[in-house]
């Protein structure tokens, strides 16, 4: 088995740990959910990840035993085919080193990383911000008489207490409706 094949085997685990996590969770309780994915976004990198690493090292020390590379030492020959330059390293022993980076591509990539980033930042907030414009919006959207209630009781004032014109069907907001009052009568006195 490869180590790439590896990396996707493991990948793939979480996948699927993740998906059914997001499915049992998810639509049981938004409340729950946060939580949960709190949870695991704590123990992926301080648990999970770890435990990948150790598997990674086990294989690849297999592998080398398996190979029969477990005493031979890495390749020290340089690759005759690549570019390079010399630079003096030690003027009084005359001494040179290659430099692998004749055309200085390094400095090249690095200068054309600040565009590409602010790029794919633009890109990201031109397609995320839509969508949460629009979960905005449909969170807030009033859907059956309840949310126009509210609405309705928002607009009257801070000193509103009661709960008068409240939909039968809304009678399960009753203990949130005085909660509300009840904590705006004490900031007023605050």
């Amino acid at each position: 088995m490869a180590l790439g094949r590896v990396t996707r085997r493991v990948l793939l685990q979480l996948a699927i740990v993740m998906a059914v996590f997001f499915f049992i969770t998810r639509y049981a309780h938004w409340a729950t959910f946060m939580r949960g994915l709190s949870v695991v976004g704590f123990l992926v990198p301080v648990v999970w990840a770890p435990l990948v690493q150790q598997y990674w090292r086990q294989r690849q020390a297999q592998l080398h035993h398996d190979w029969g590379l477990a005493h031979v030492p890495p390749d020290e020959h340089v690759n005759p085919k690549a570019l390079y330059r010399l630079r003096i390293a030690d003027a009084v022993k005359k001494e040179t080193e290659r430099v692998y980076d004749p055309y200085n591509n390094r400095r090249r990539v690095r200068l054309l990383l600040i565009p590409f980033i602010a790029l794919n930042v633009a890109l990201m907030c031109a397609t995320v911000l839509p969508f949460v414009q629009w979960y905005a919006y449909g969170r807030m959207a009033p859907l059956c008489s309840c949310c126009t209630w509210h609405q309705a009781q928002g607009a009257v004032g801070v000193g509103n207490s009661t709960a008068f014109g409240m939909p039968a069907e809304c009678s399960y907001l009753l203990p949130q409706v005085r909660n509300v009052a009840l904590l705006r009568l004490l900031l007023r006195h605050v």
